[in-house]
C-alpha cells in the first residue's frame, strides 16, 4: 500500500530563499531512493512564504527509511531557524 505525504513549511518573513535553497537540495537524492514514487516541491502561488512537499512512497517502510537519510536530516535541521510553522500529514489510500 502506498503512502502519501503533504509537508507544509511557512517561512519567516524574509527567509523564503533560505527555505527554497535547503529544500531544493533534498530533491535529487530523494528521487533516487528506493520506494520514492513522487517528491515534488511547490510554492503557494498567492503566498511565497508557503512551501509544500507532495510525496508518494511505495510503503511506510520506504518513508521511514527516507526520514533517516542524511539529506532529510540536513533539511530538517537546516530549515528550523527559517520556519515560522510546519505541518506534516501522512495519508493512505482508501
Amino acid at each position: 500500500m502506498s503512502i502519501s505525504v503533504v509537508a507544509t513549511f511557512i517561512a519567516k518573513l524574509g527567509d523564503e530563499a533560505n527555505i527554497q535553497t535547503l529544500a531544493m537540495q533534498a530533491i535529487a537524492p530523494t528521487l533516487k531512493e528506493n520506494g520514492c514514487l513522487k517528491y515534488a516541491l511547490h510554492i503557494n502561488k498567492d503566498n511565497s512564504r508557503e512551501f509544500v512537499f507532495i510525496e508518494e512512497w511505495k510503503s511506510q517502510e520506504d518513508l521511514d527509511l527516507h526520514l533517516k537519510t542524511k539529506h532529510v536530516q540536513v533539511l530538517f535541521n537546516g530549515i528550523q531557524p527559517y520556519i515560522e510553522s510546519s505541518d506534516i500529514k501522512i495519508y493512505k489510500p482508501l
